[in-house]
């Protein structure tokens, strides 16, 4: 009989952590051994049990889900990670394949996608939802005519930016919005990649003149 796969799960909500895990759990040939709450305890997990799979959340309370990757594919290159994820990834994708990971899904995924991308893994392949592979399409168009469409910003990362430009720290920012200075962190680098610009200033005129208002 063939060895099963381990699975972490790693996600700070509980809710989201515990139907994931019931989910797999039905899966032929793998077995869950465990559920990280946090970046750090995802690693201590991982060295100790070895996982093959890691279902992994990038918005964690200490340690950025892509750091999270980066580190895990850096000590095992075998290892299988899948994005599971509610934030907009799209921005950073092409920083996560370049890291190996083997699978995106958002958690608005049905049960039937979920064990149908484990299977696919299973099986050593890397597996990205279809609409996204169709603006990473568009993308590669825009460069090779010599521009790049900006991608549309979140109606969460619209908001930080908006107390950005009302002069909101990080860590109020993050106070504000119950989330941790790390993730607000994490959120304007994407917003900066997103809108093309490199600091807070360029970020906030570049909104503003988009939304045609004032702070």
């Amino acid at each position: 009989m063939a060895k099963k796969k381990k699975i972490l799960i790693v996600d700070d909500h509980p809710t989201i952590s515990f139907g994931t895990r019931m989910i797999l759990e039905k899966v032929a040939g793998v077995e869950v051994i465990g559920i990280a709450e946090s970046g750090q305890a995802a690693m201590e997990c991982f060295l100790q049990e070895h996982p093959d799979i890691i279902f992994l959340d990038l918005d964690l309370p200490d340690i950025e889900g892509l750091e999270v990757a980066k580190k895990m594919k850096t000590i095992s290159s075998e290892v299988d990670v899948i994005i599971f994820t509610g934030m907009d990834y799209l921005p950073i994708l092409g920083r996560l394949l370049s890291i190996g990971i083997s699978g995106v899904l958002t958690k608005d995924a049905s049960a039937e996608q979920m064990i149908r991308l484990v299977e696919r893994v299973k099986h050593g392949e890397t597996i990205i939802p279809i609409e996204v592979f169709k603006q990473l399409q568009l993308r590669g168009k825009g460069k090779q005519s010599g521009w790049i469409k900006e991608a549309a910003l979140t109606e969460k990362e619209e908001h930080i930016l908006g107390l950005v430009s009302k002069g909101y720290t990080n860590h109020k920012i993050a106070k504000e919005i119950y989330m941790t200075t790390r993730s607000v962190e994490y959120y304007l680098t994407r917003i900066y990649e997103k809108l093309n610009v490199k600091s807070r200033a360029e970020a906030v005129e570049k909104f503003l003149k988009t939304a045609g208002g004032t702070p």
